[in-house]
């Protein structure tokens, strides 16, 4: 396998700007394209690049299709002008989950769309952080739920607040950067109304083996997302044998309950509450849905969603 890396013109917020990726596409000696992402200033062109060259593309709308959270306007005249366009002219689209697969079929109707879970990796470690407890300063007995991933306006970490405010013995534990789009003062804001700056732990990121001893010191997951396409982090959650708490609109959500792997909420500080009491309060039921965690991660194990990956390559190809 080769890796190309281009320098980019500029770039729109996170979006970089590479127009010469469409020169590149046009000339490529590709068999098929798989493009992630929607909108931005490398997968556009590239798009463009490949349906100009008569090389058959795949998108991955990877949770964009659906204008969300901000600039909604410039998103749907966006769409309207070329991105429709551009996703009619692939030869299909991959969905993470069924949530994602019918917004698809909304969309853009009539297209060929394909249901291909998100794969996620085998822990790194599933031993506890013995130490976590006594260096946050929570007692042993407290119920201690995490959160791992960008903290971002759309992730609802201000509801987890409140929820954690009206829960009693509740501690929360938030790890991940700032996703620069109003998050964290969201966050900030909501743990001063709330009043529960002793209750909610903030840490930077930390990554592999460190993360997973981190998520495995705790007594559940929550990803409590306003949108999320799928949610890997609630996945890997449940491979290191802990119970998730996620809202309906994770593509993840649907997992979680065919596997009863953990509870799944409406984007609503009461159903979240609700939660976090029910589980707080049955360590057996946390058990078992950290047992059947682990069998939902397996159905998400790399080499099987690689064989179906390859299998739709090869549908579209012939």
């Amino acid at each position: 396998m080769s890796v190309r890396y281009f320098r980019r013109l500029g770039a729109y917020r996170w979006s970089p700007i590479v127009p010469q990726v469409y020169f590149e596409a046009r000339r490529a000696t590709v068999d098929l394209a798989h493009i992630f992402g929607l909108r931005d200033g490398l997968t556009v062109p590239a798009s463009a690049g490949f349906k100009a060259a008569g090389i058959p593309y795949v998108v991955e709308p990877m949770g964009m299709l659906v204008p969300r959270v901000r600039s909604l306007g410039l998103k749907r005249a966006f769409d309207s002008a070329i991105g429709e366009r551009l996703l009619r002219g692939a030869a299909g689209l991959i969905a993470t989950s069924e949530q994602e697969r019918g917004e698809i079929g909304q969309a853009v109707p009539g297209s060929r769309v394909w249901l291909r879970r998100n794969p996620i990796a085998t822990p790194a470690s599933t031993d506890p952080d013995d130490t976590l407890r006594d260096r946050l300063g929570i007692a042993a007995g407290a119920f201690l739920v995490a959160y791992v991933g960008r903290v971002s306006t759309k992730k609802g970490l201000d509801l987890l607040a409140h929820a954690t405010a009206i829960t009693r013995d509740v501690h929360a534990l938030i790890v991940g950067p700032d996703s620069g789009d109003g998050g964290e003062a969201q966050l900030t804001q909501a743990v001063a109304k709330h009043g529960v700056s002793d209750r909610i732990h903030r840490l930077a990121p930390v990554w592999g083996h460190q993360r997973d001893r981190l998520v495995a010191a705790c007594d559940a997951f929550v990803l409590p997302s306003r949108t999320e396409n799928f949610g890997n982090a609630a996945a890997e959650a449940s491979a290191v044998g802990i119970p998730v708490i996620v809202t309906a609109e994770c593509g993840v959500a649907e997992l979680v309950a065919e596997f009863d792997a953990g509870i799944v909420t409406g984007v609503d500080v009461e159903d979240l509450a609700a939660a976090l009491r029910h589980l707080r309060d049955d360590p057996p039921l946390r058990a078992r849905m950290g047992a059947n965690g682990r069998r939902l991660a397996a159905e998400l194990a790399p080499d099987k969603i690689g064989a179906q990956q390859e299998a739709i390559y090869r549908e579209i190809l012939g």
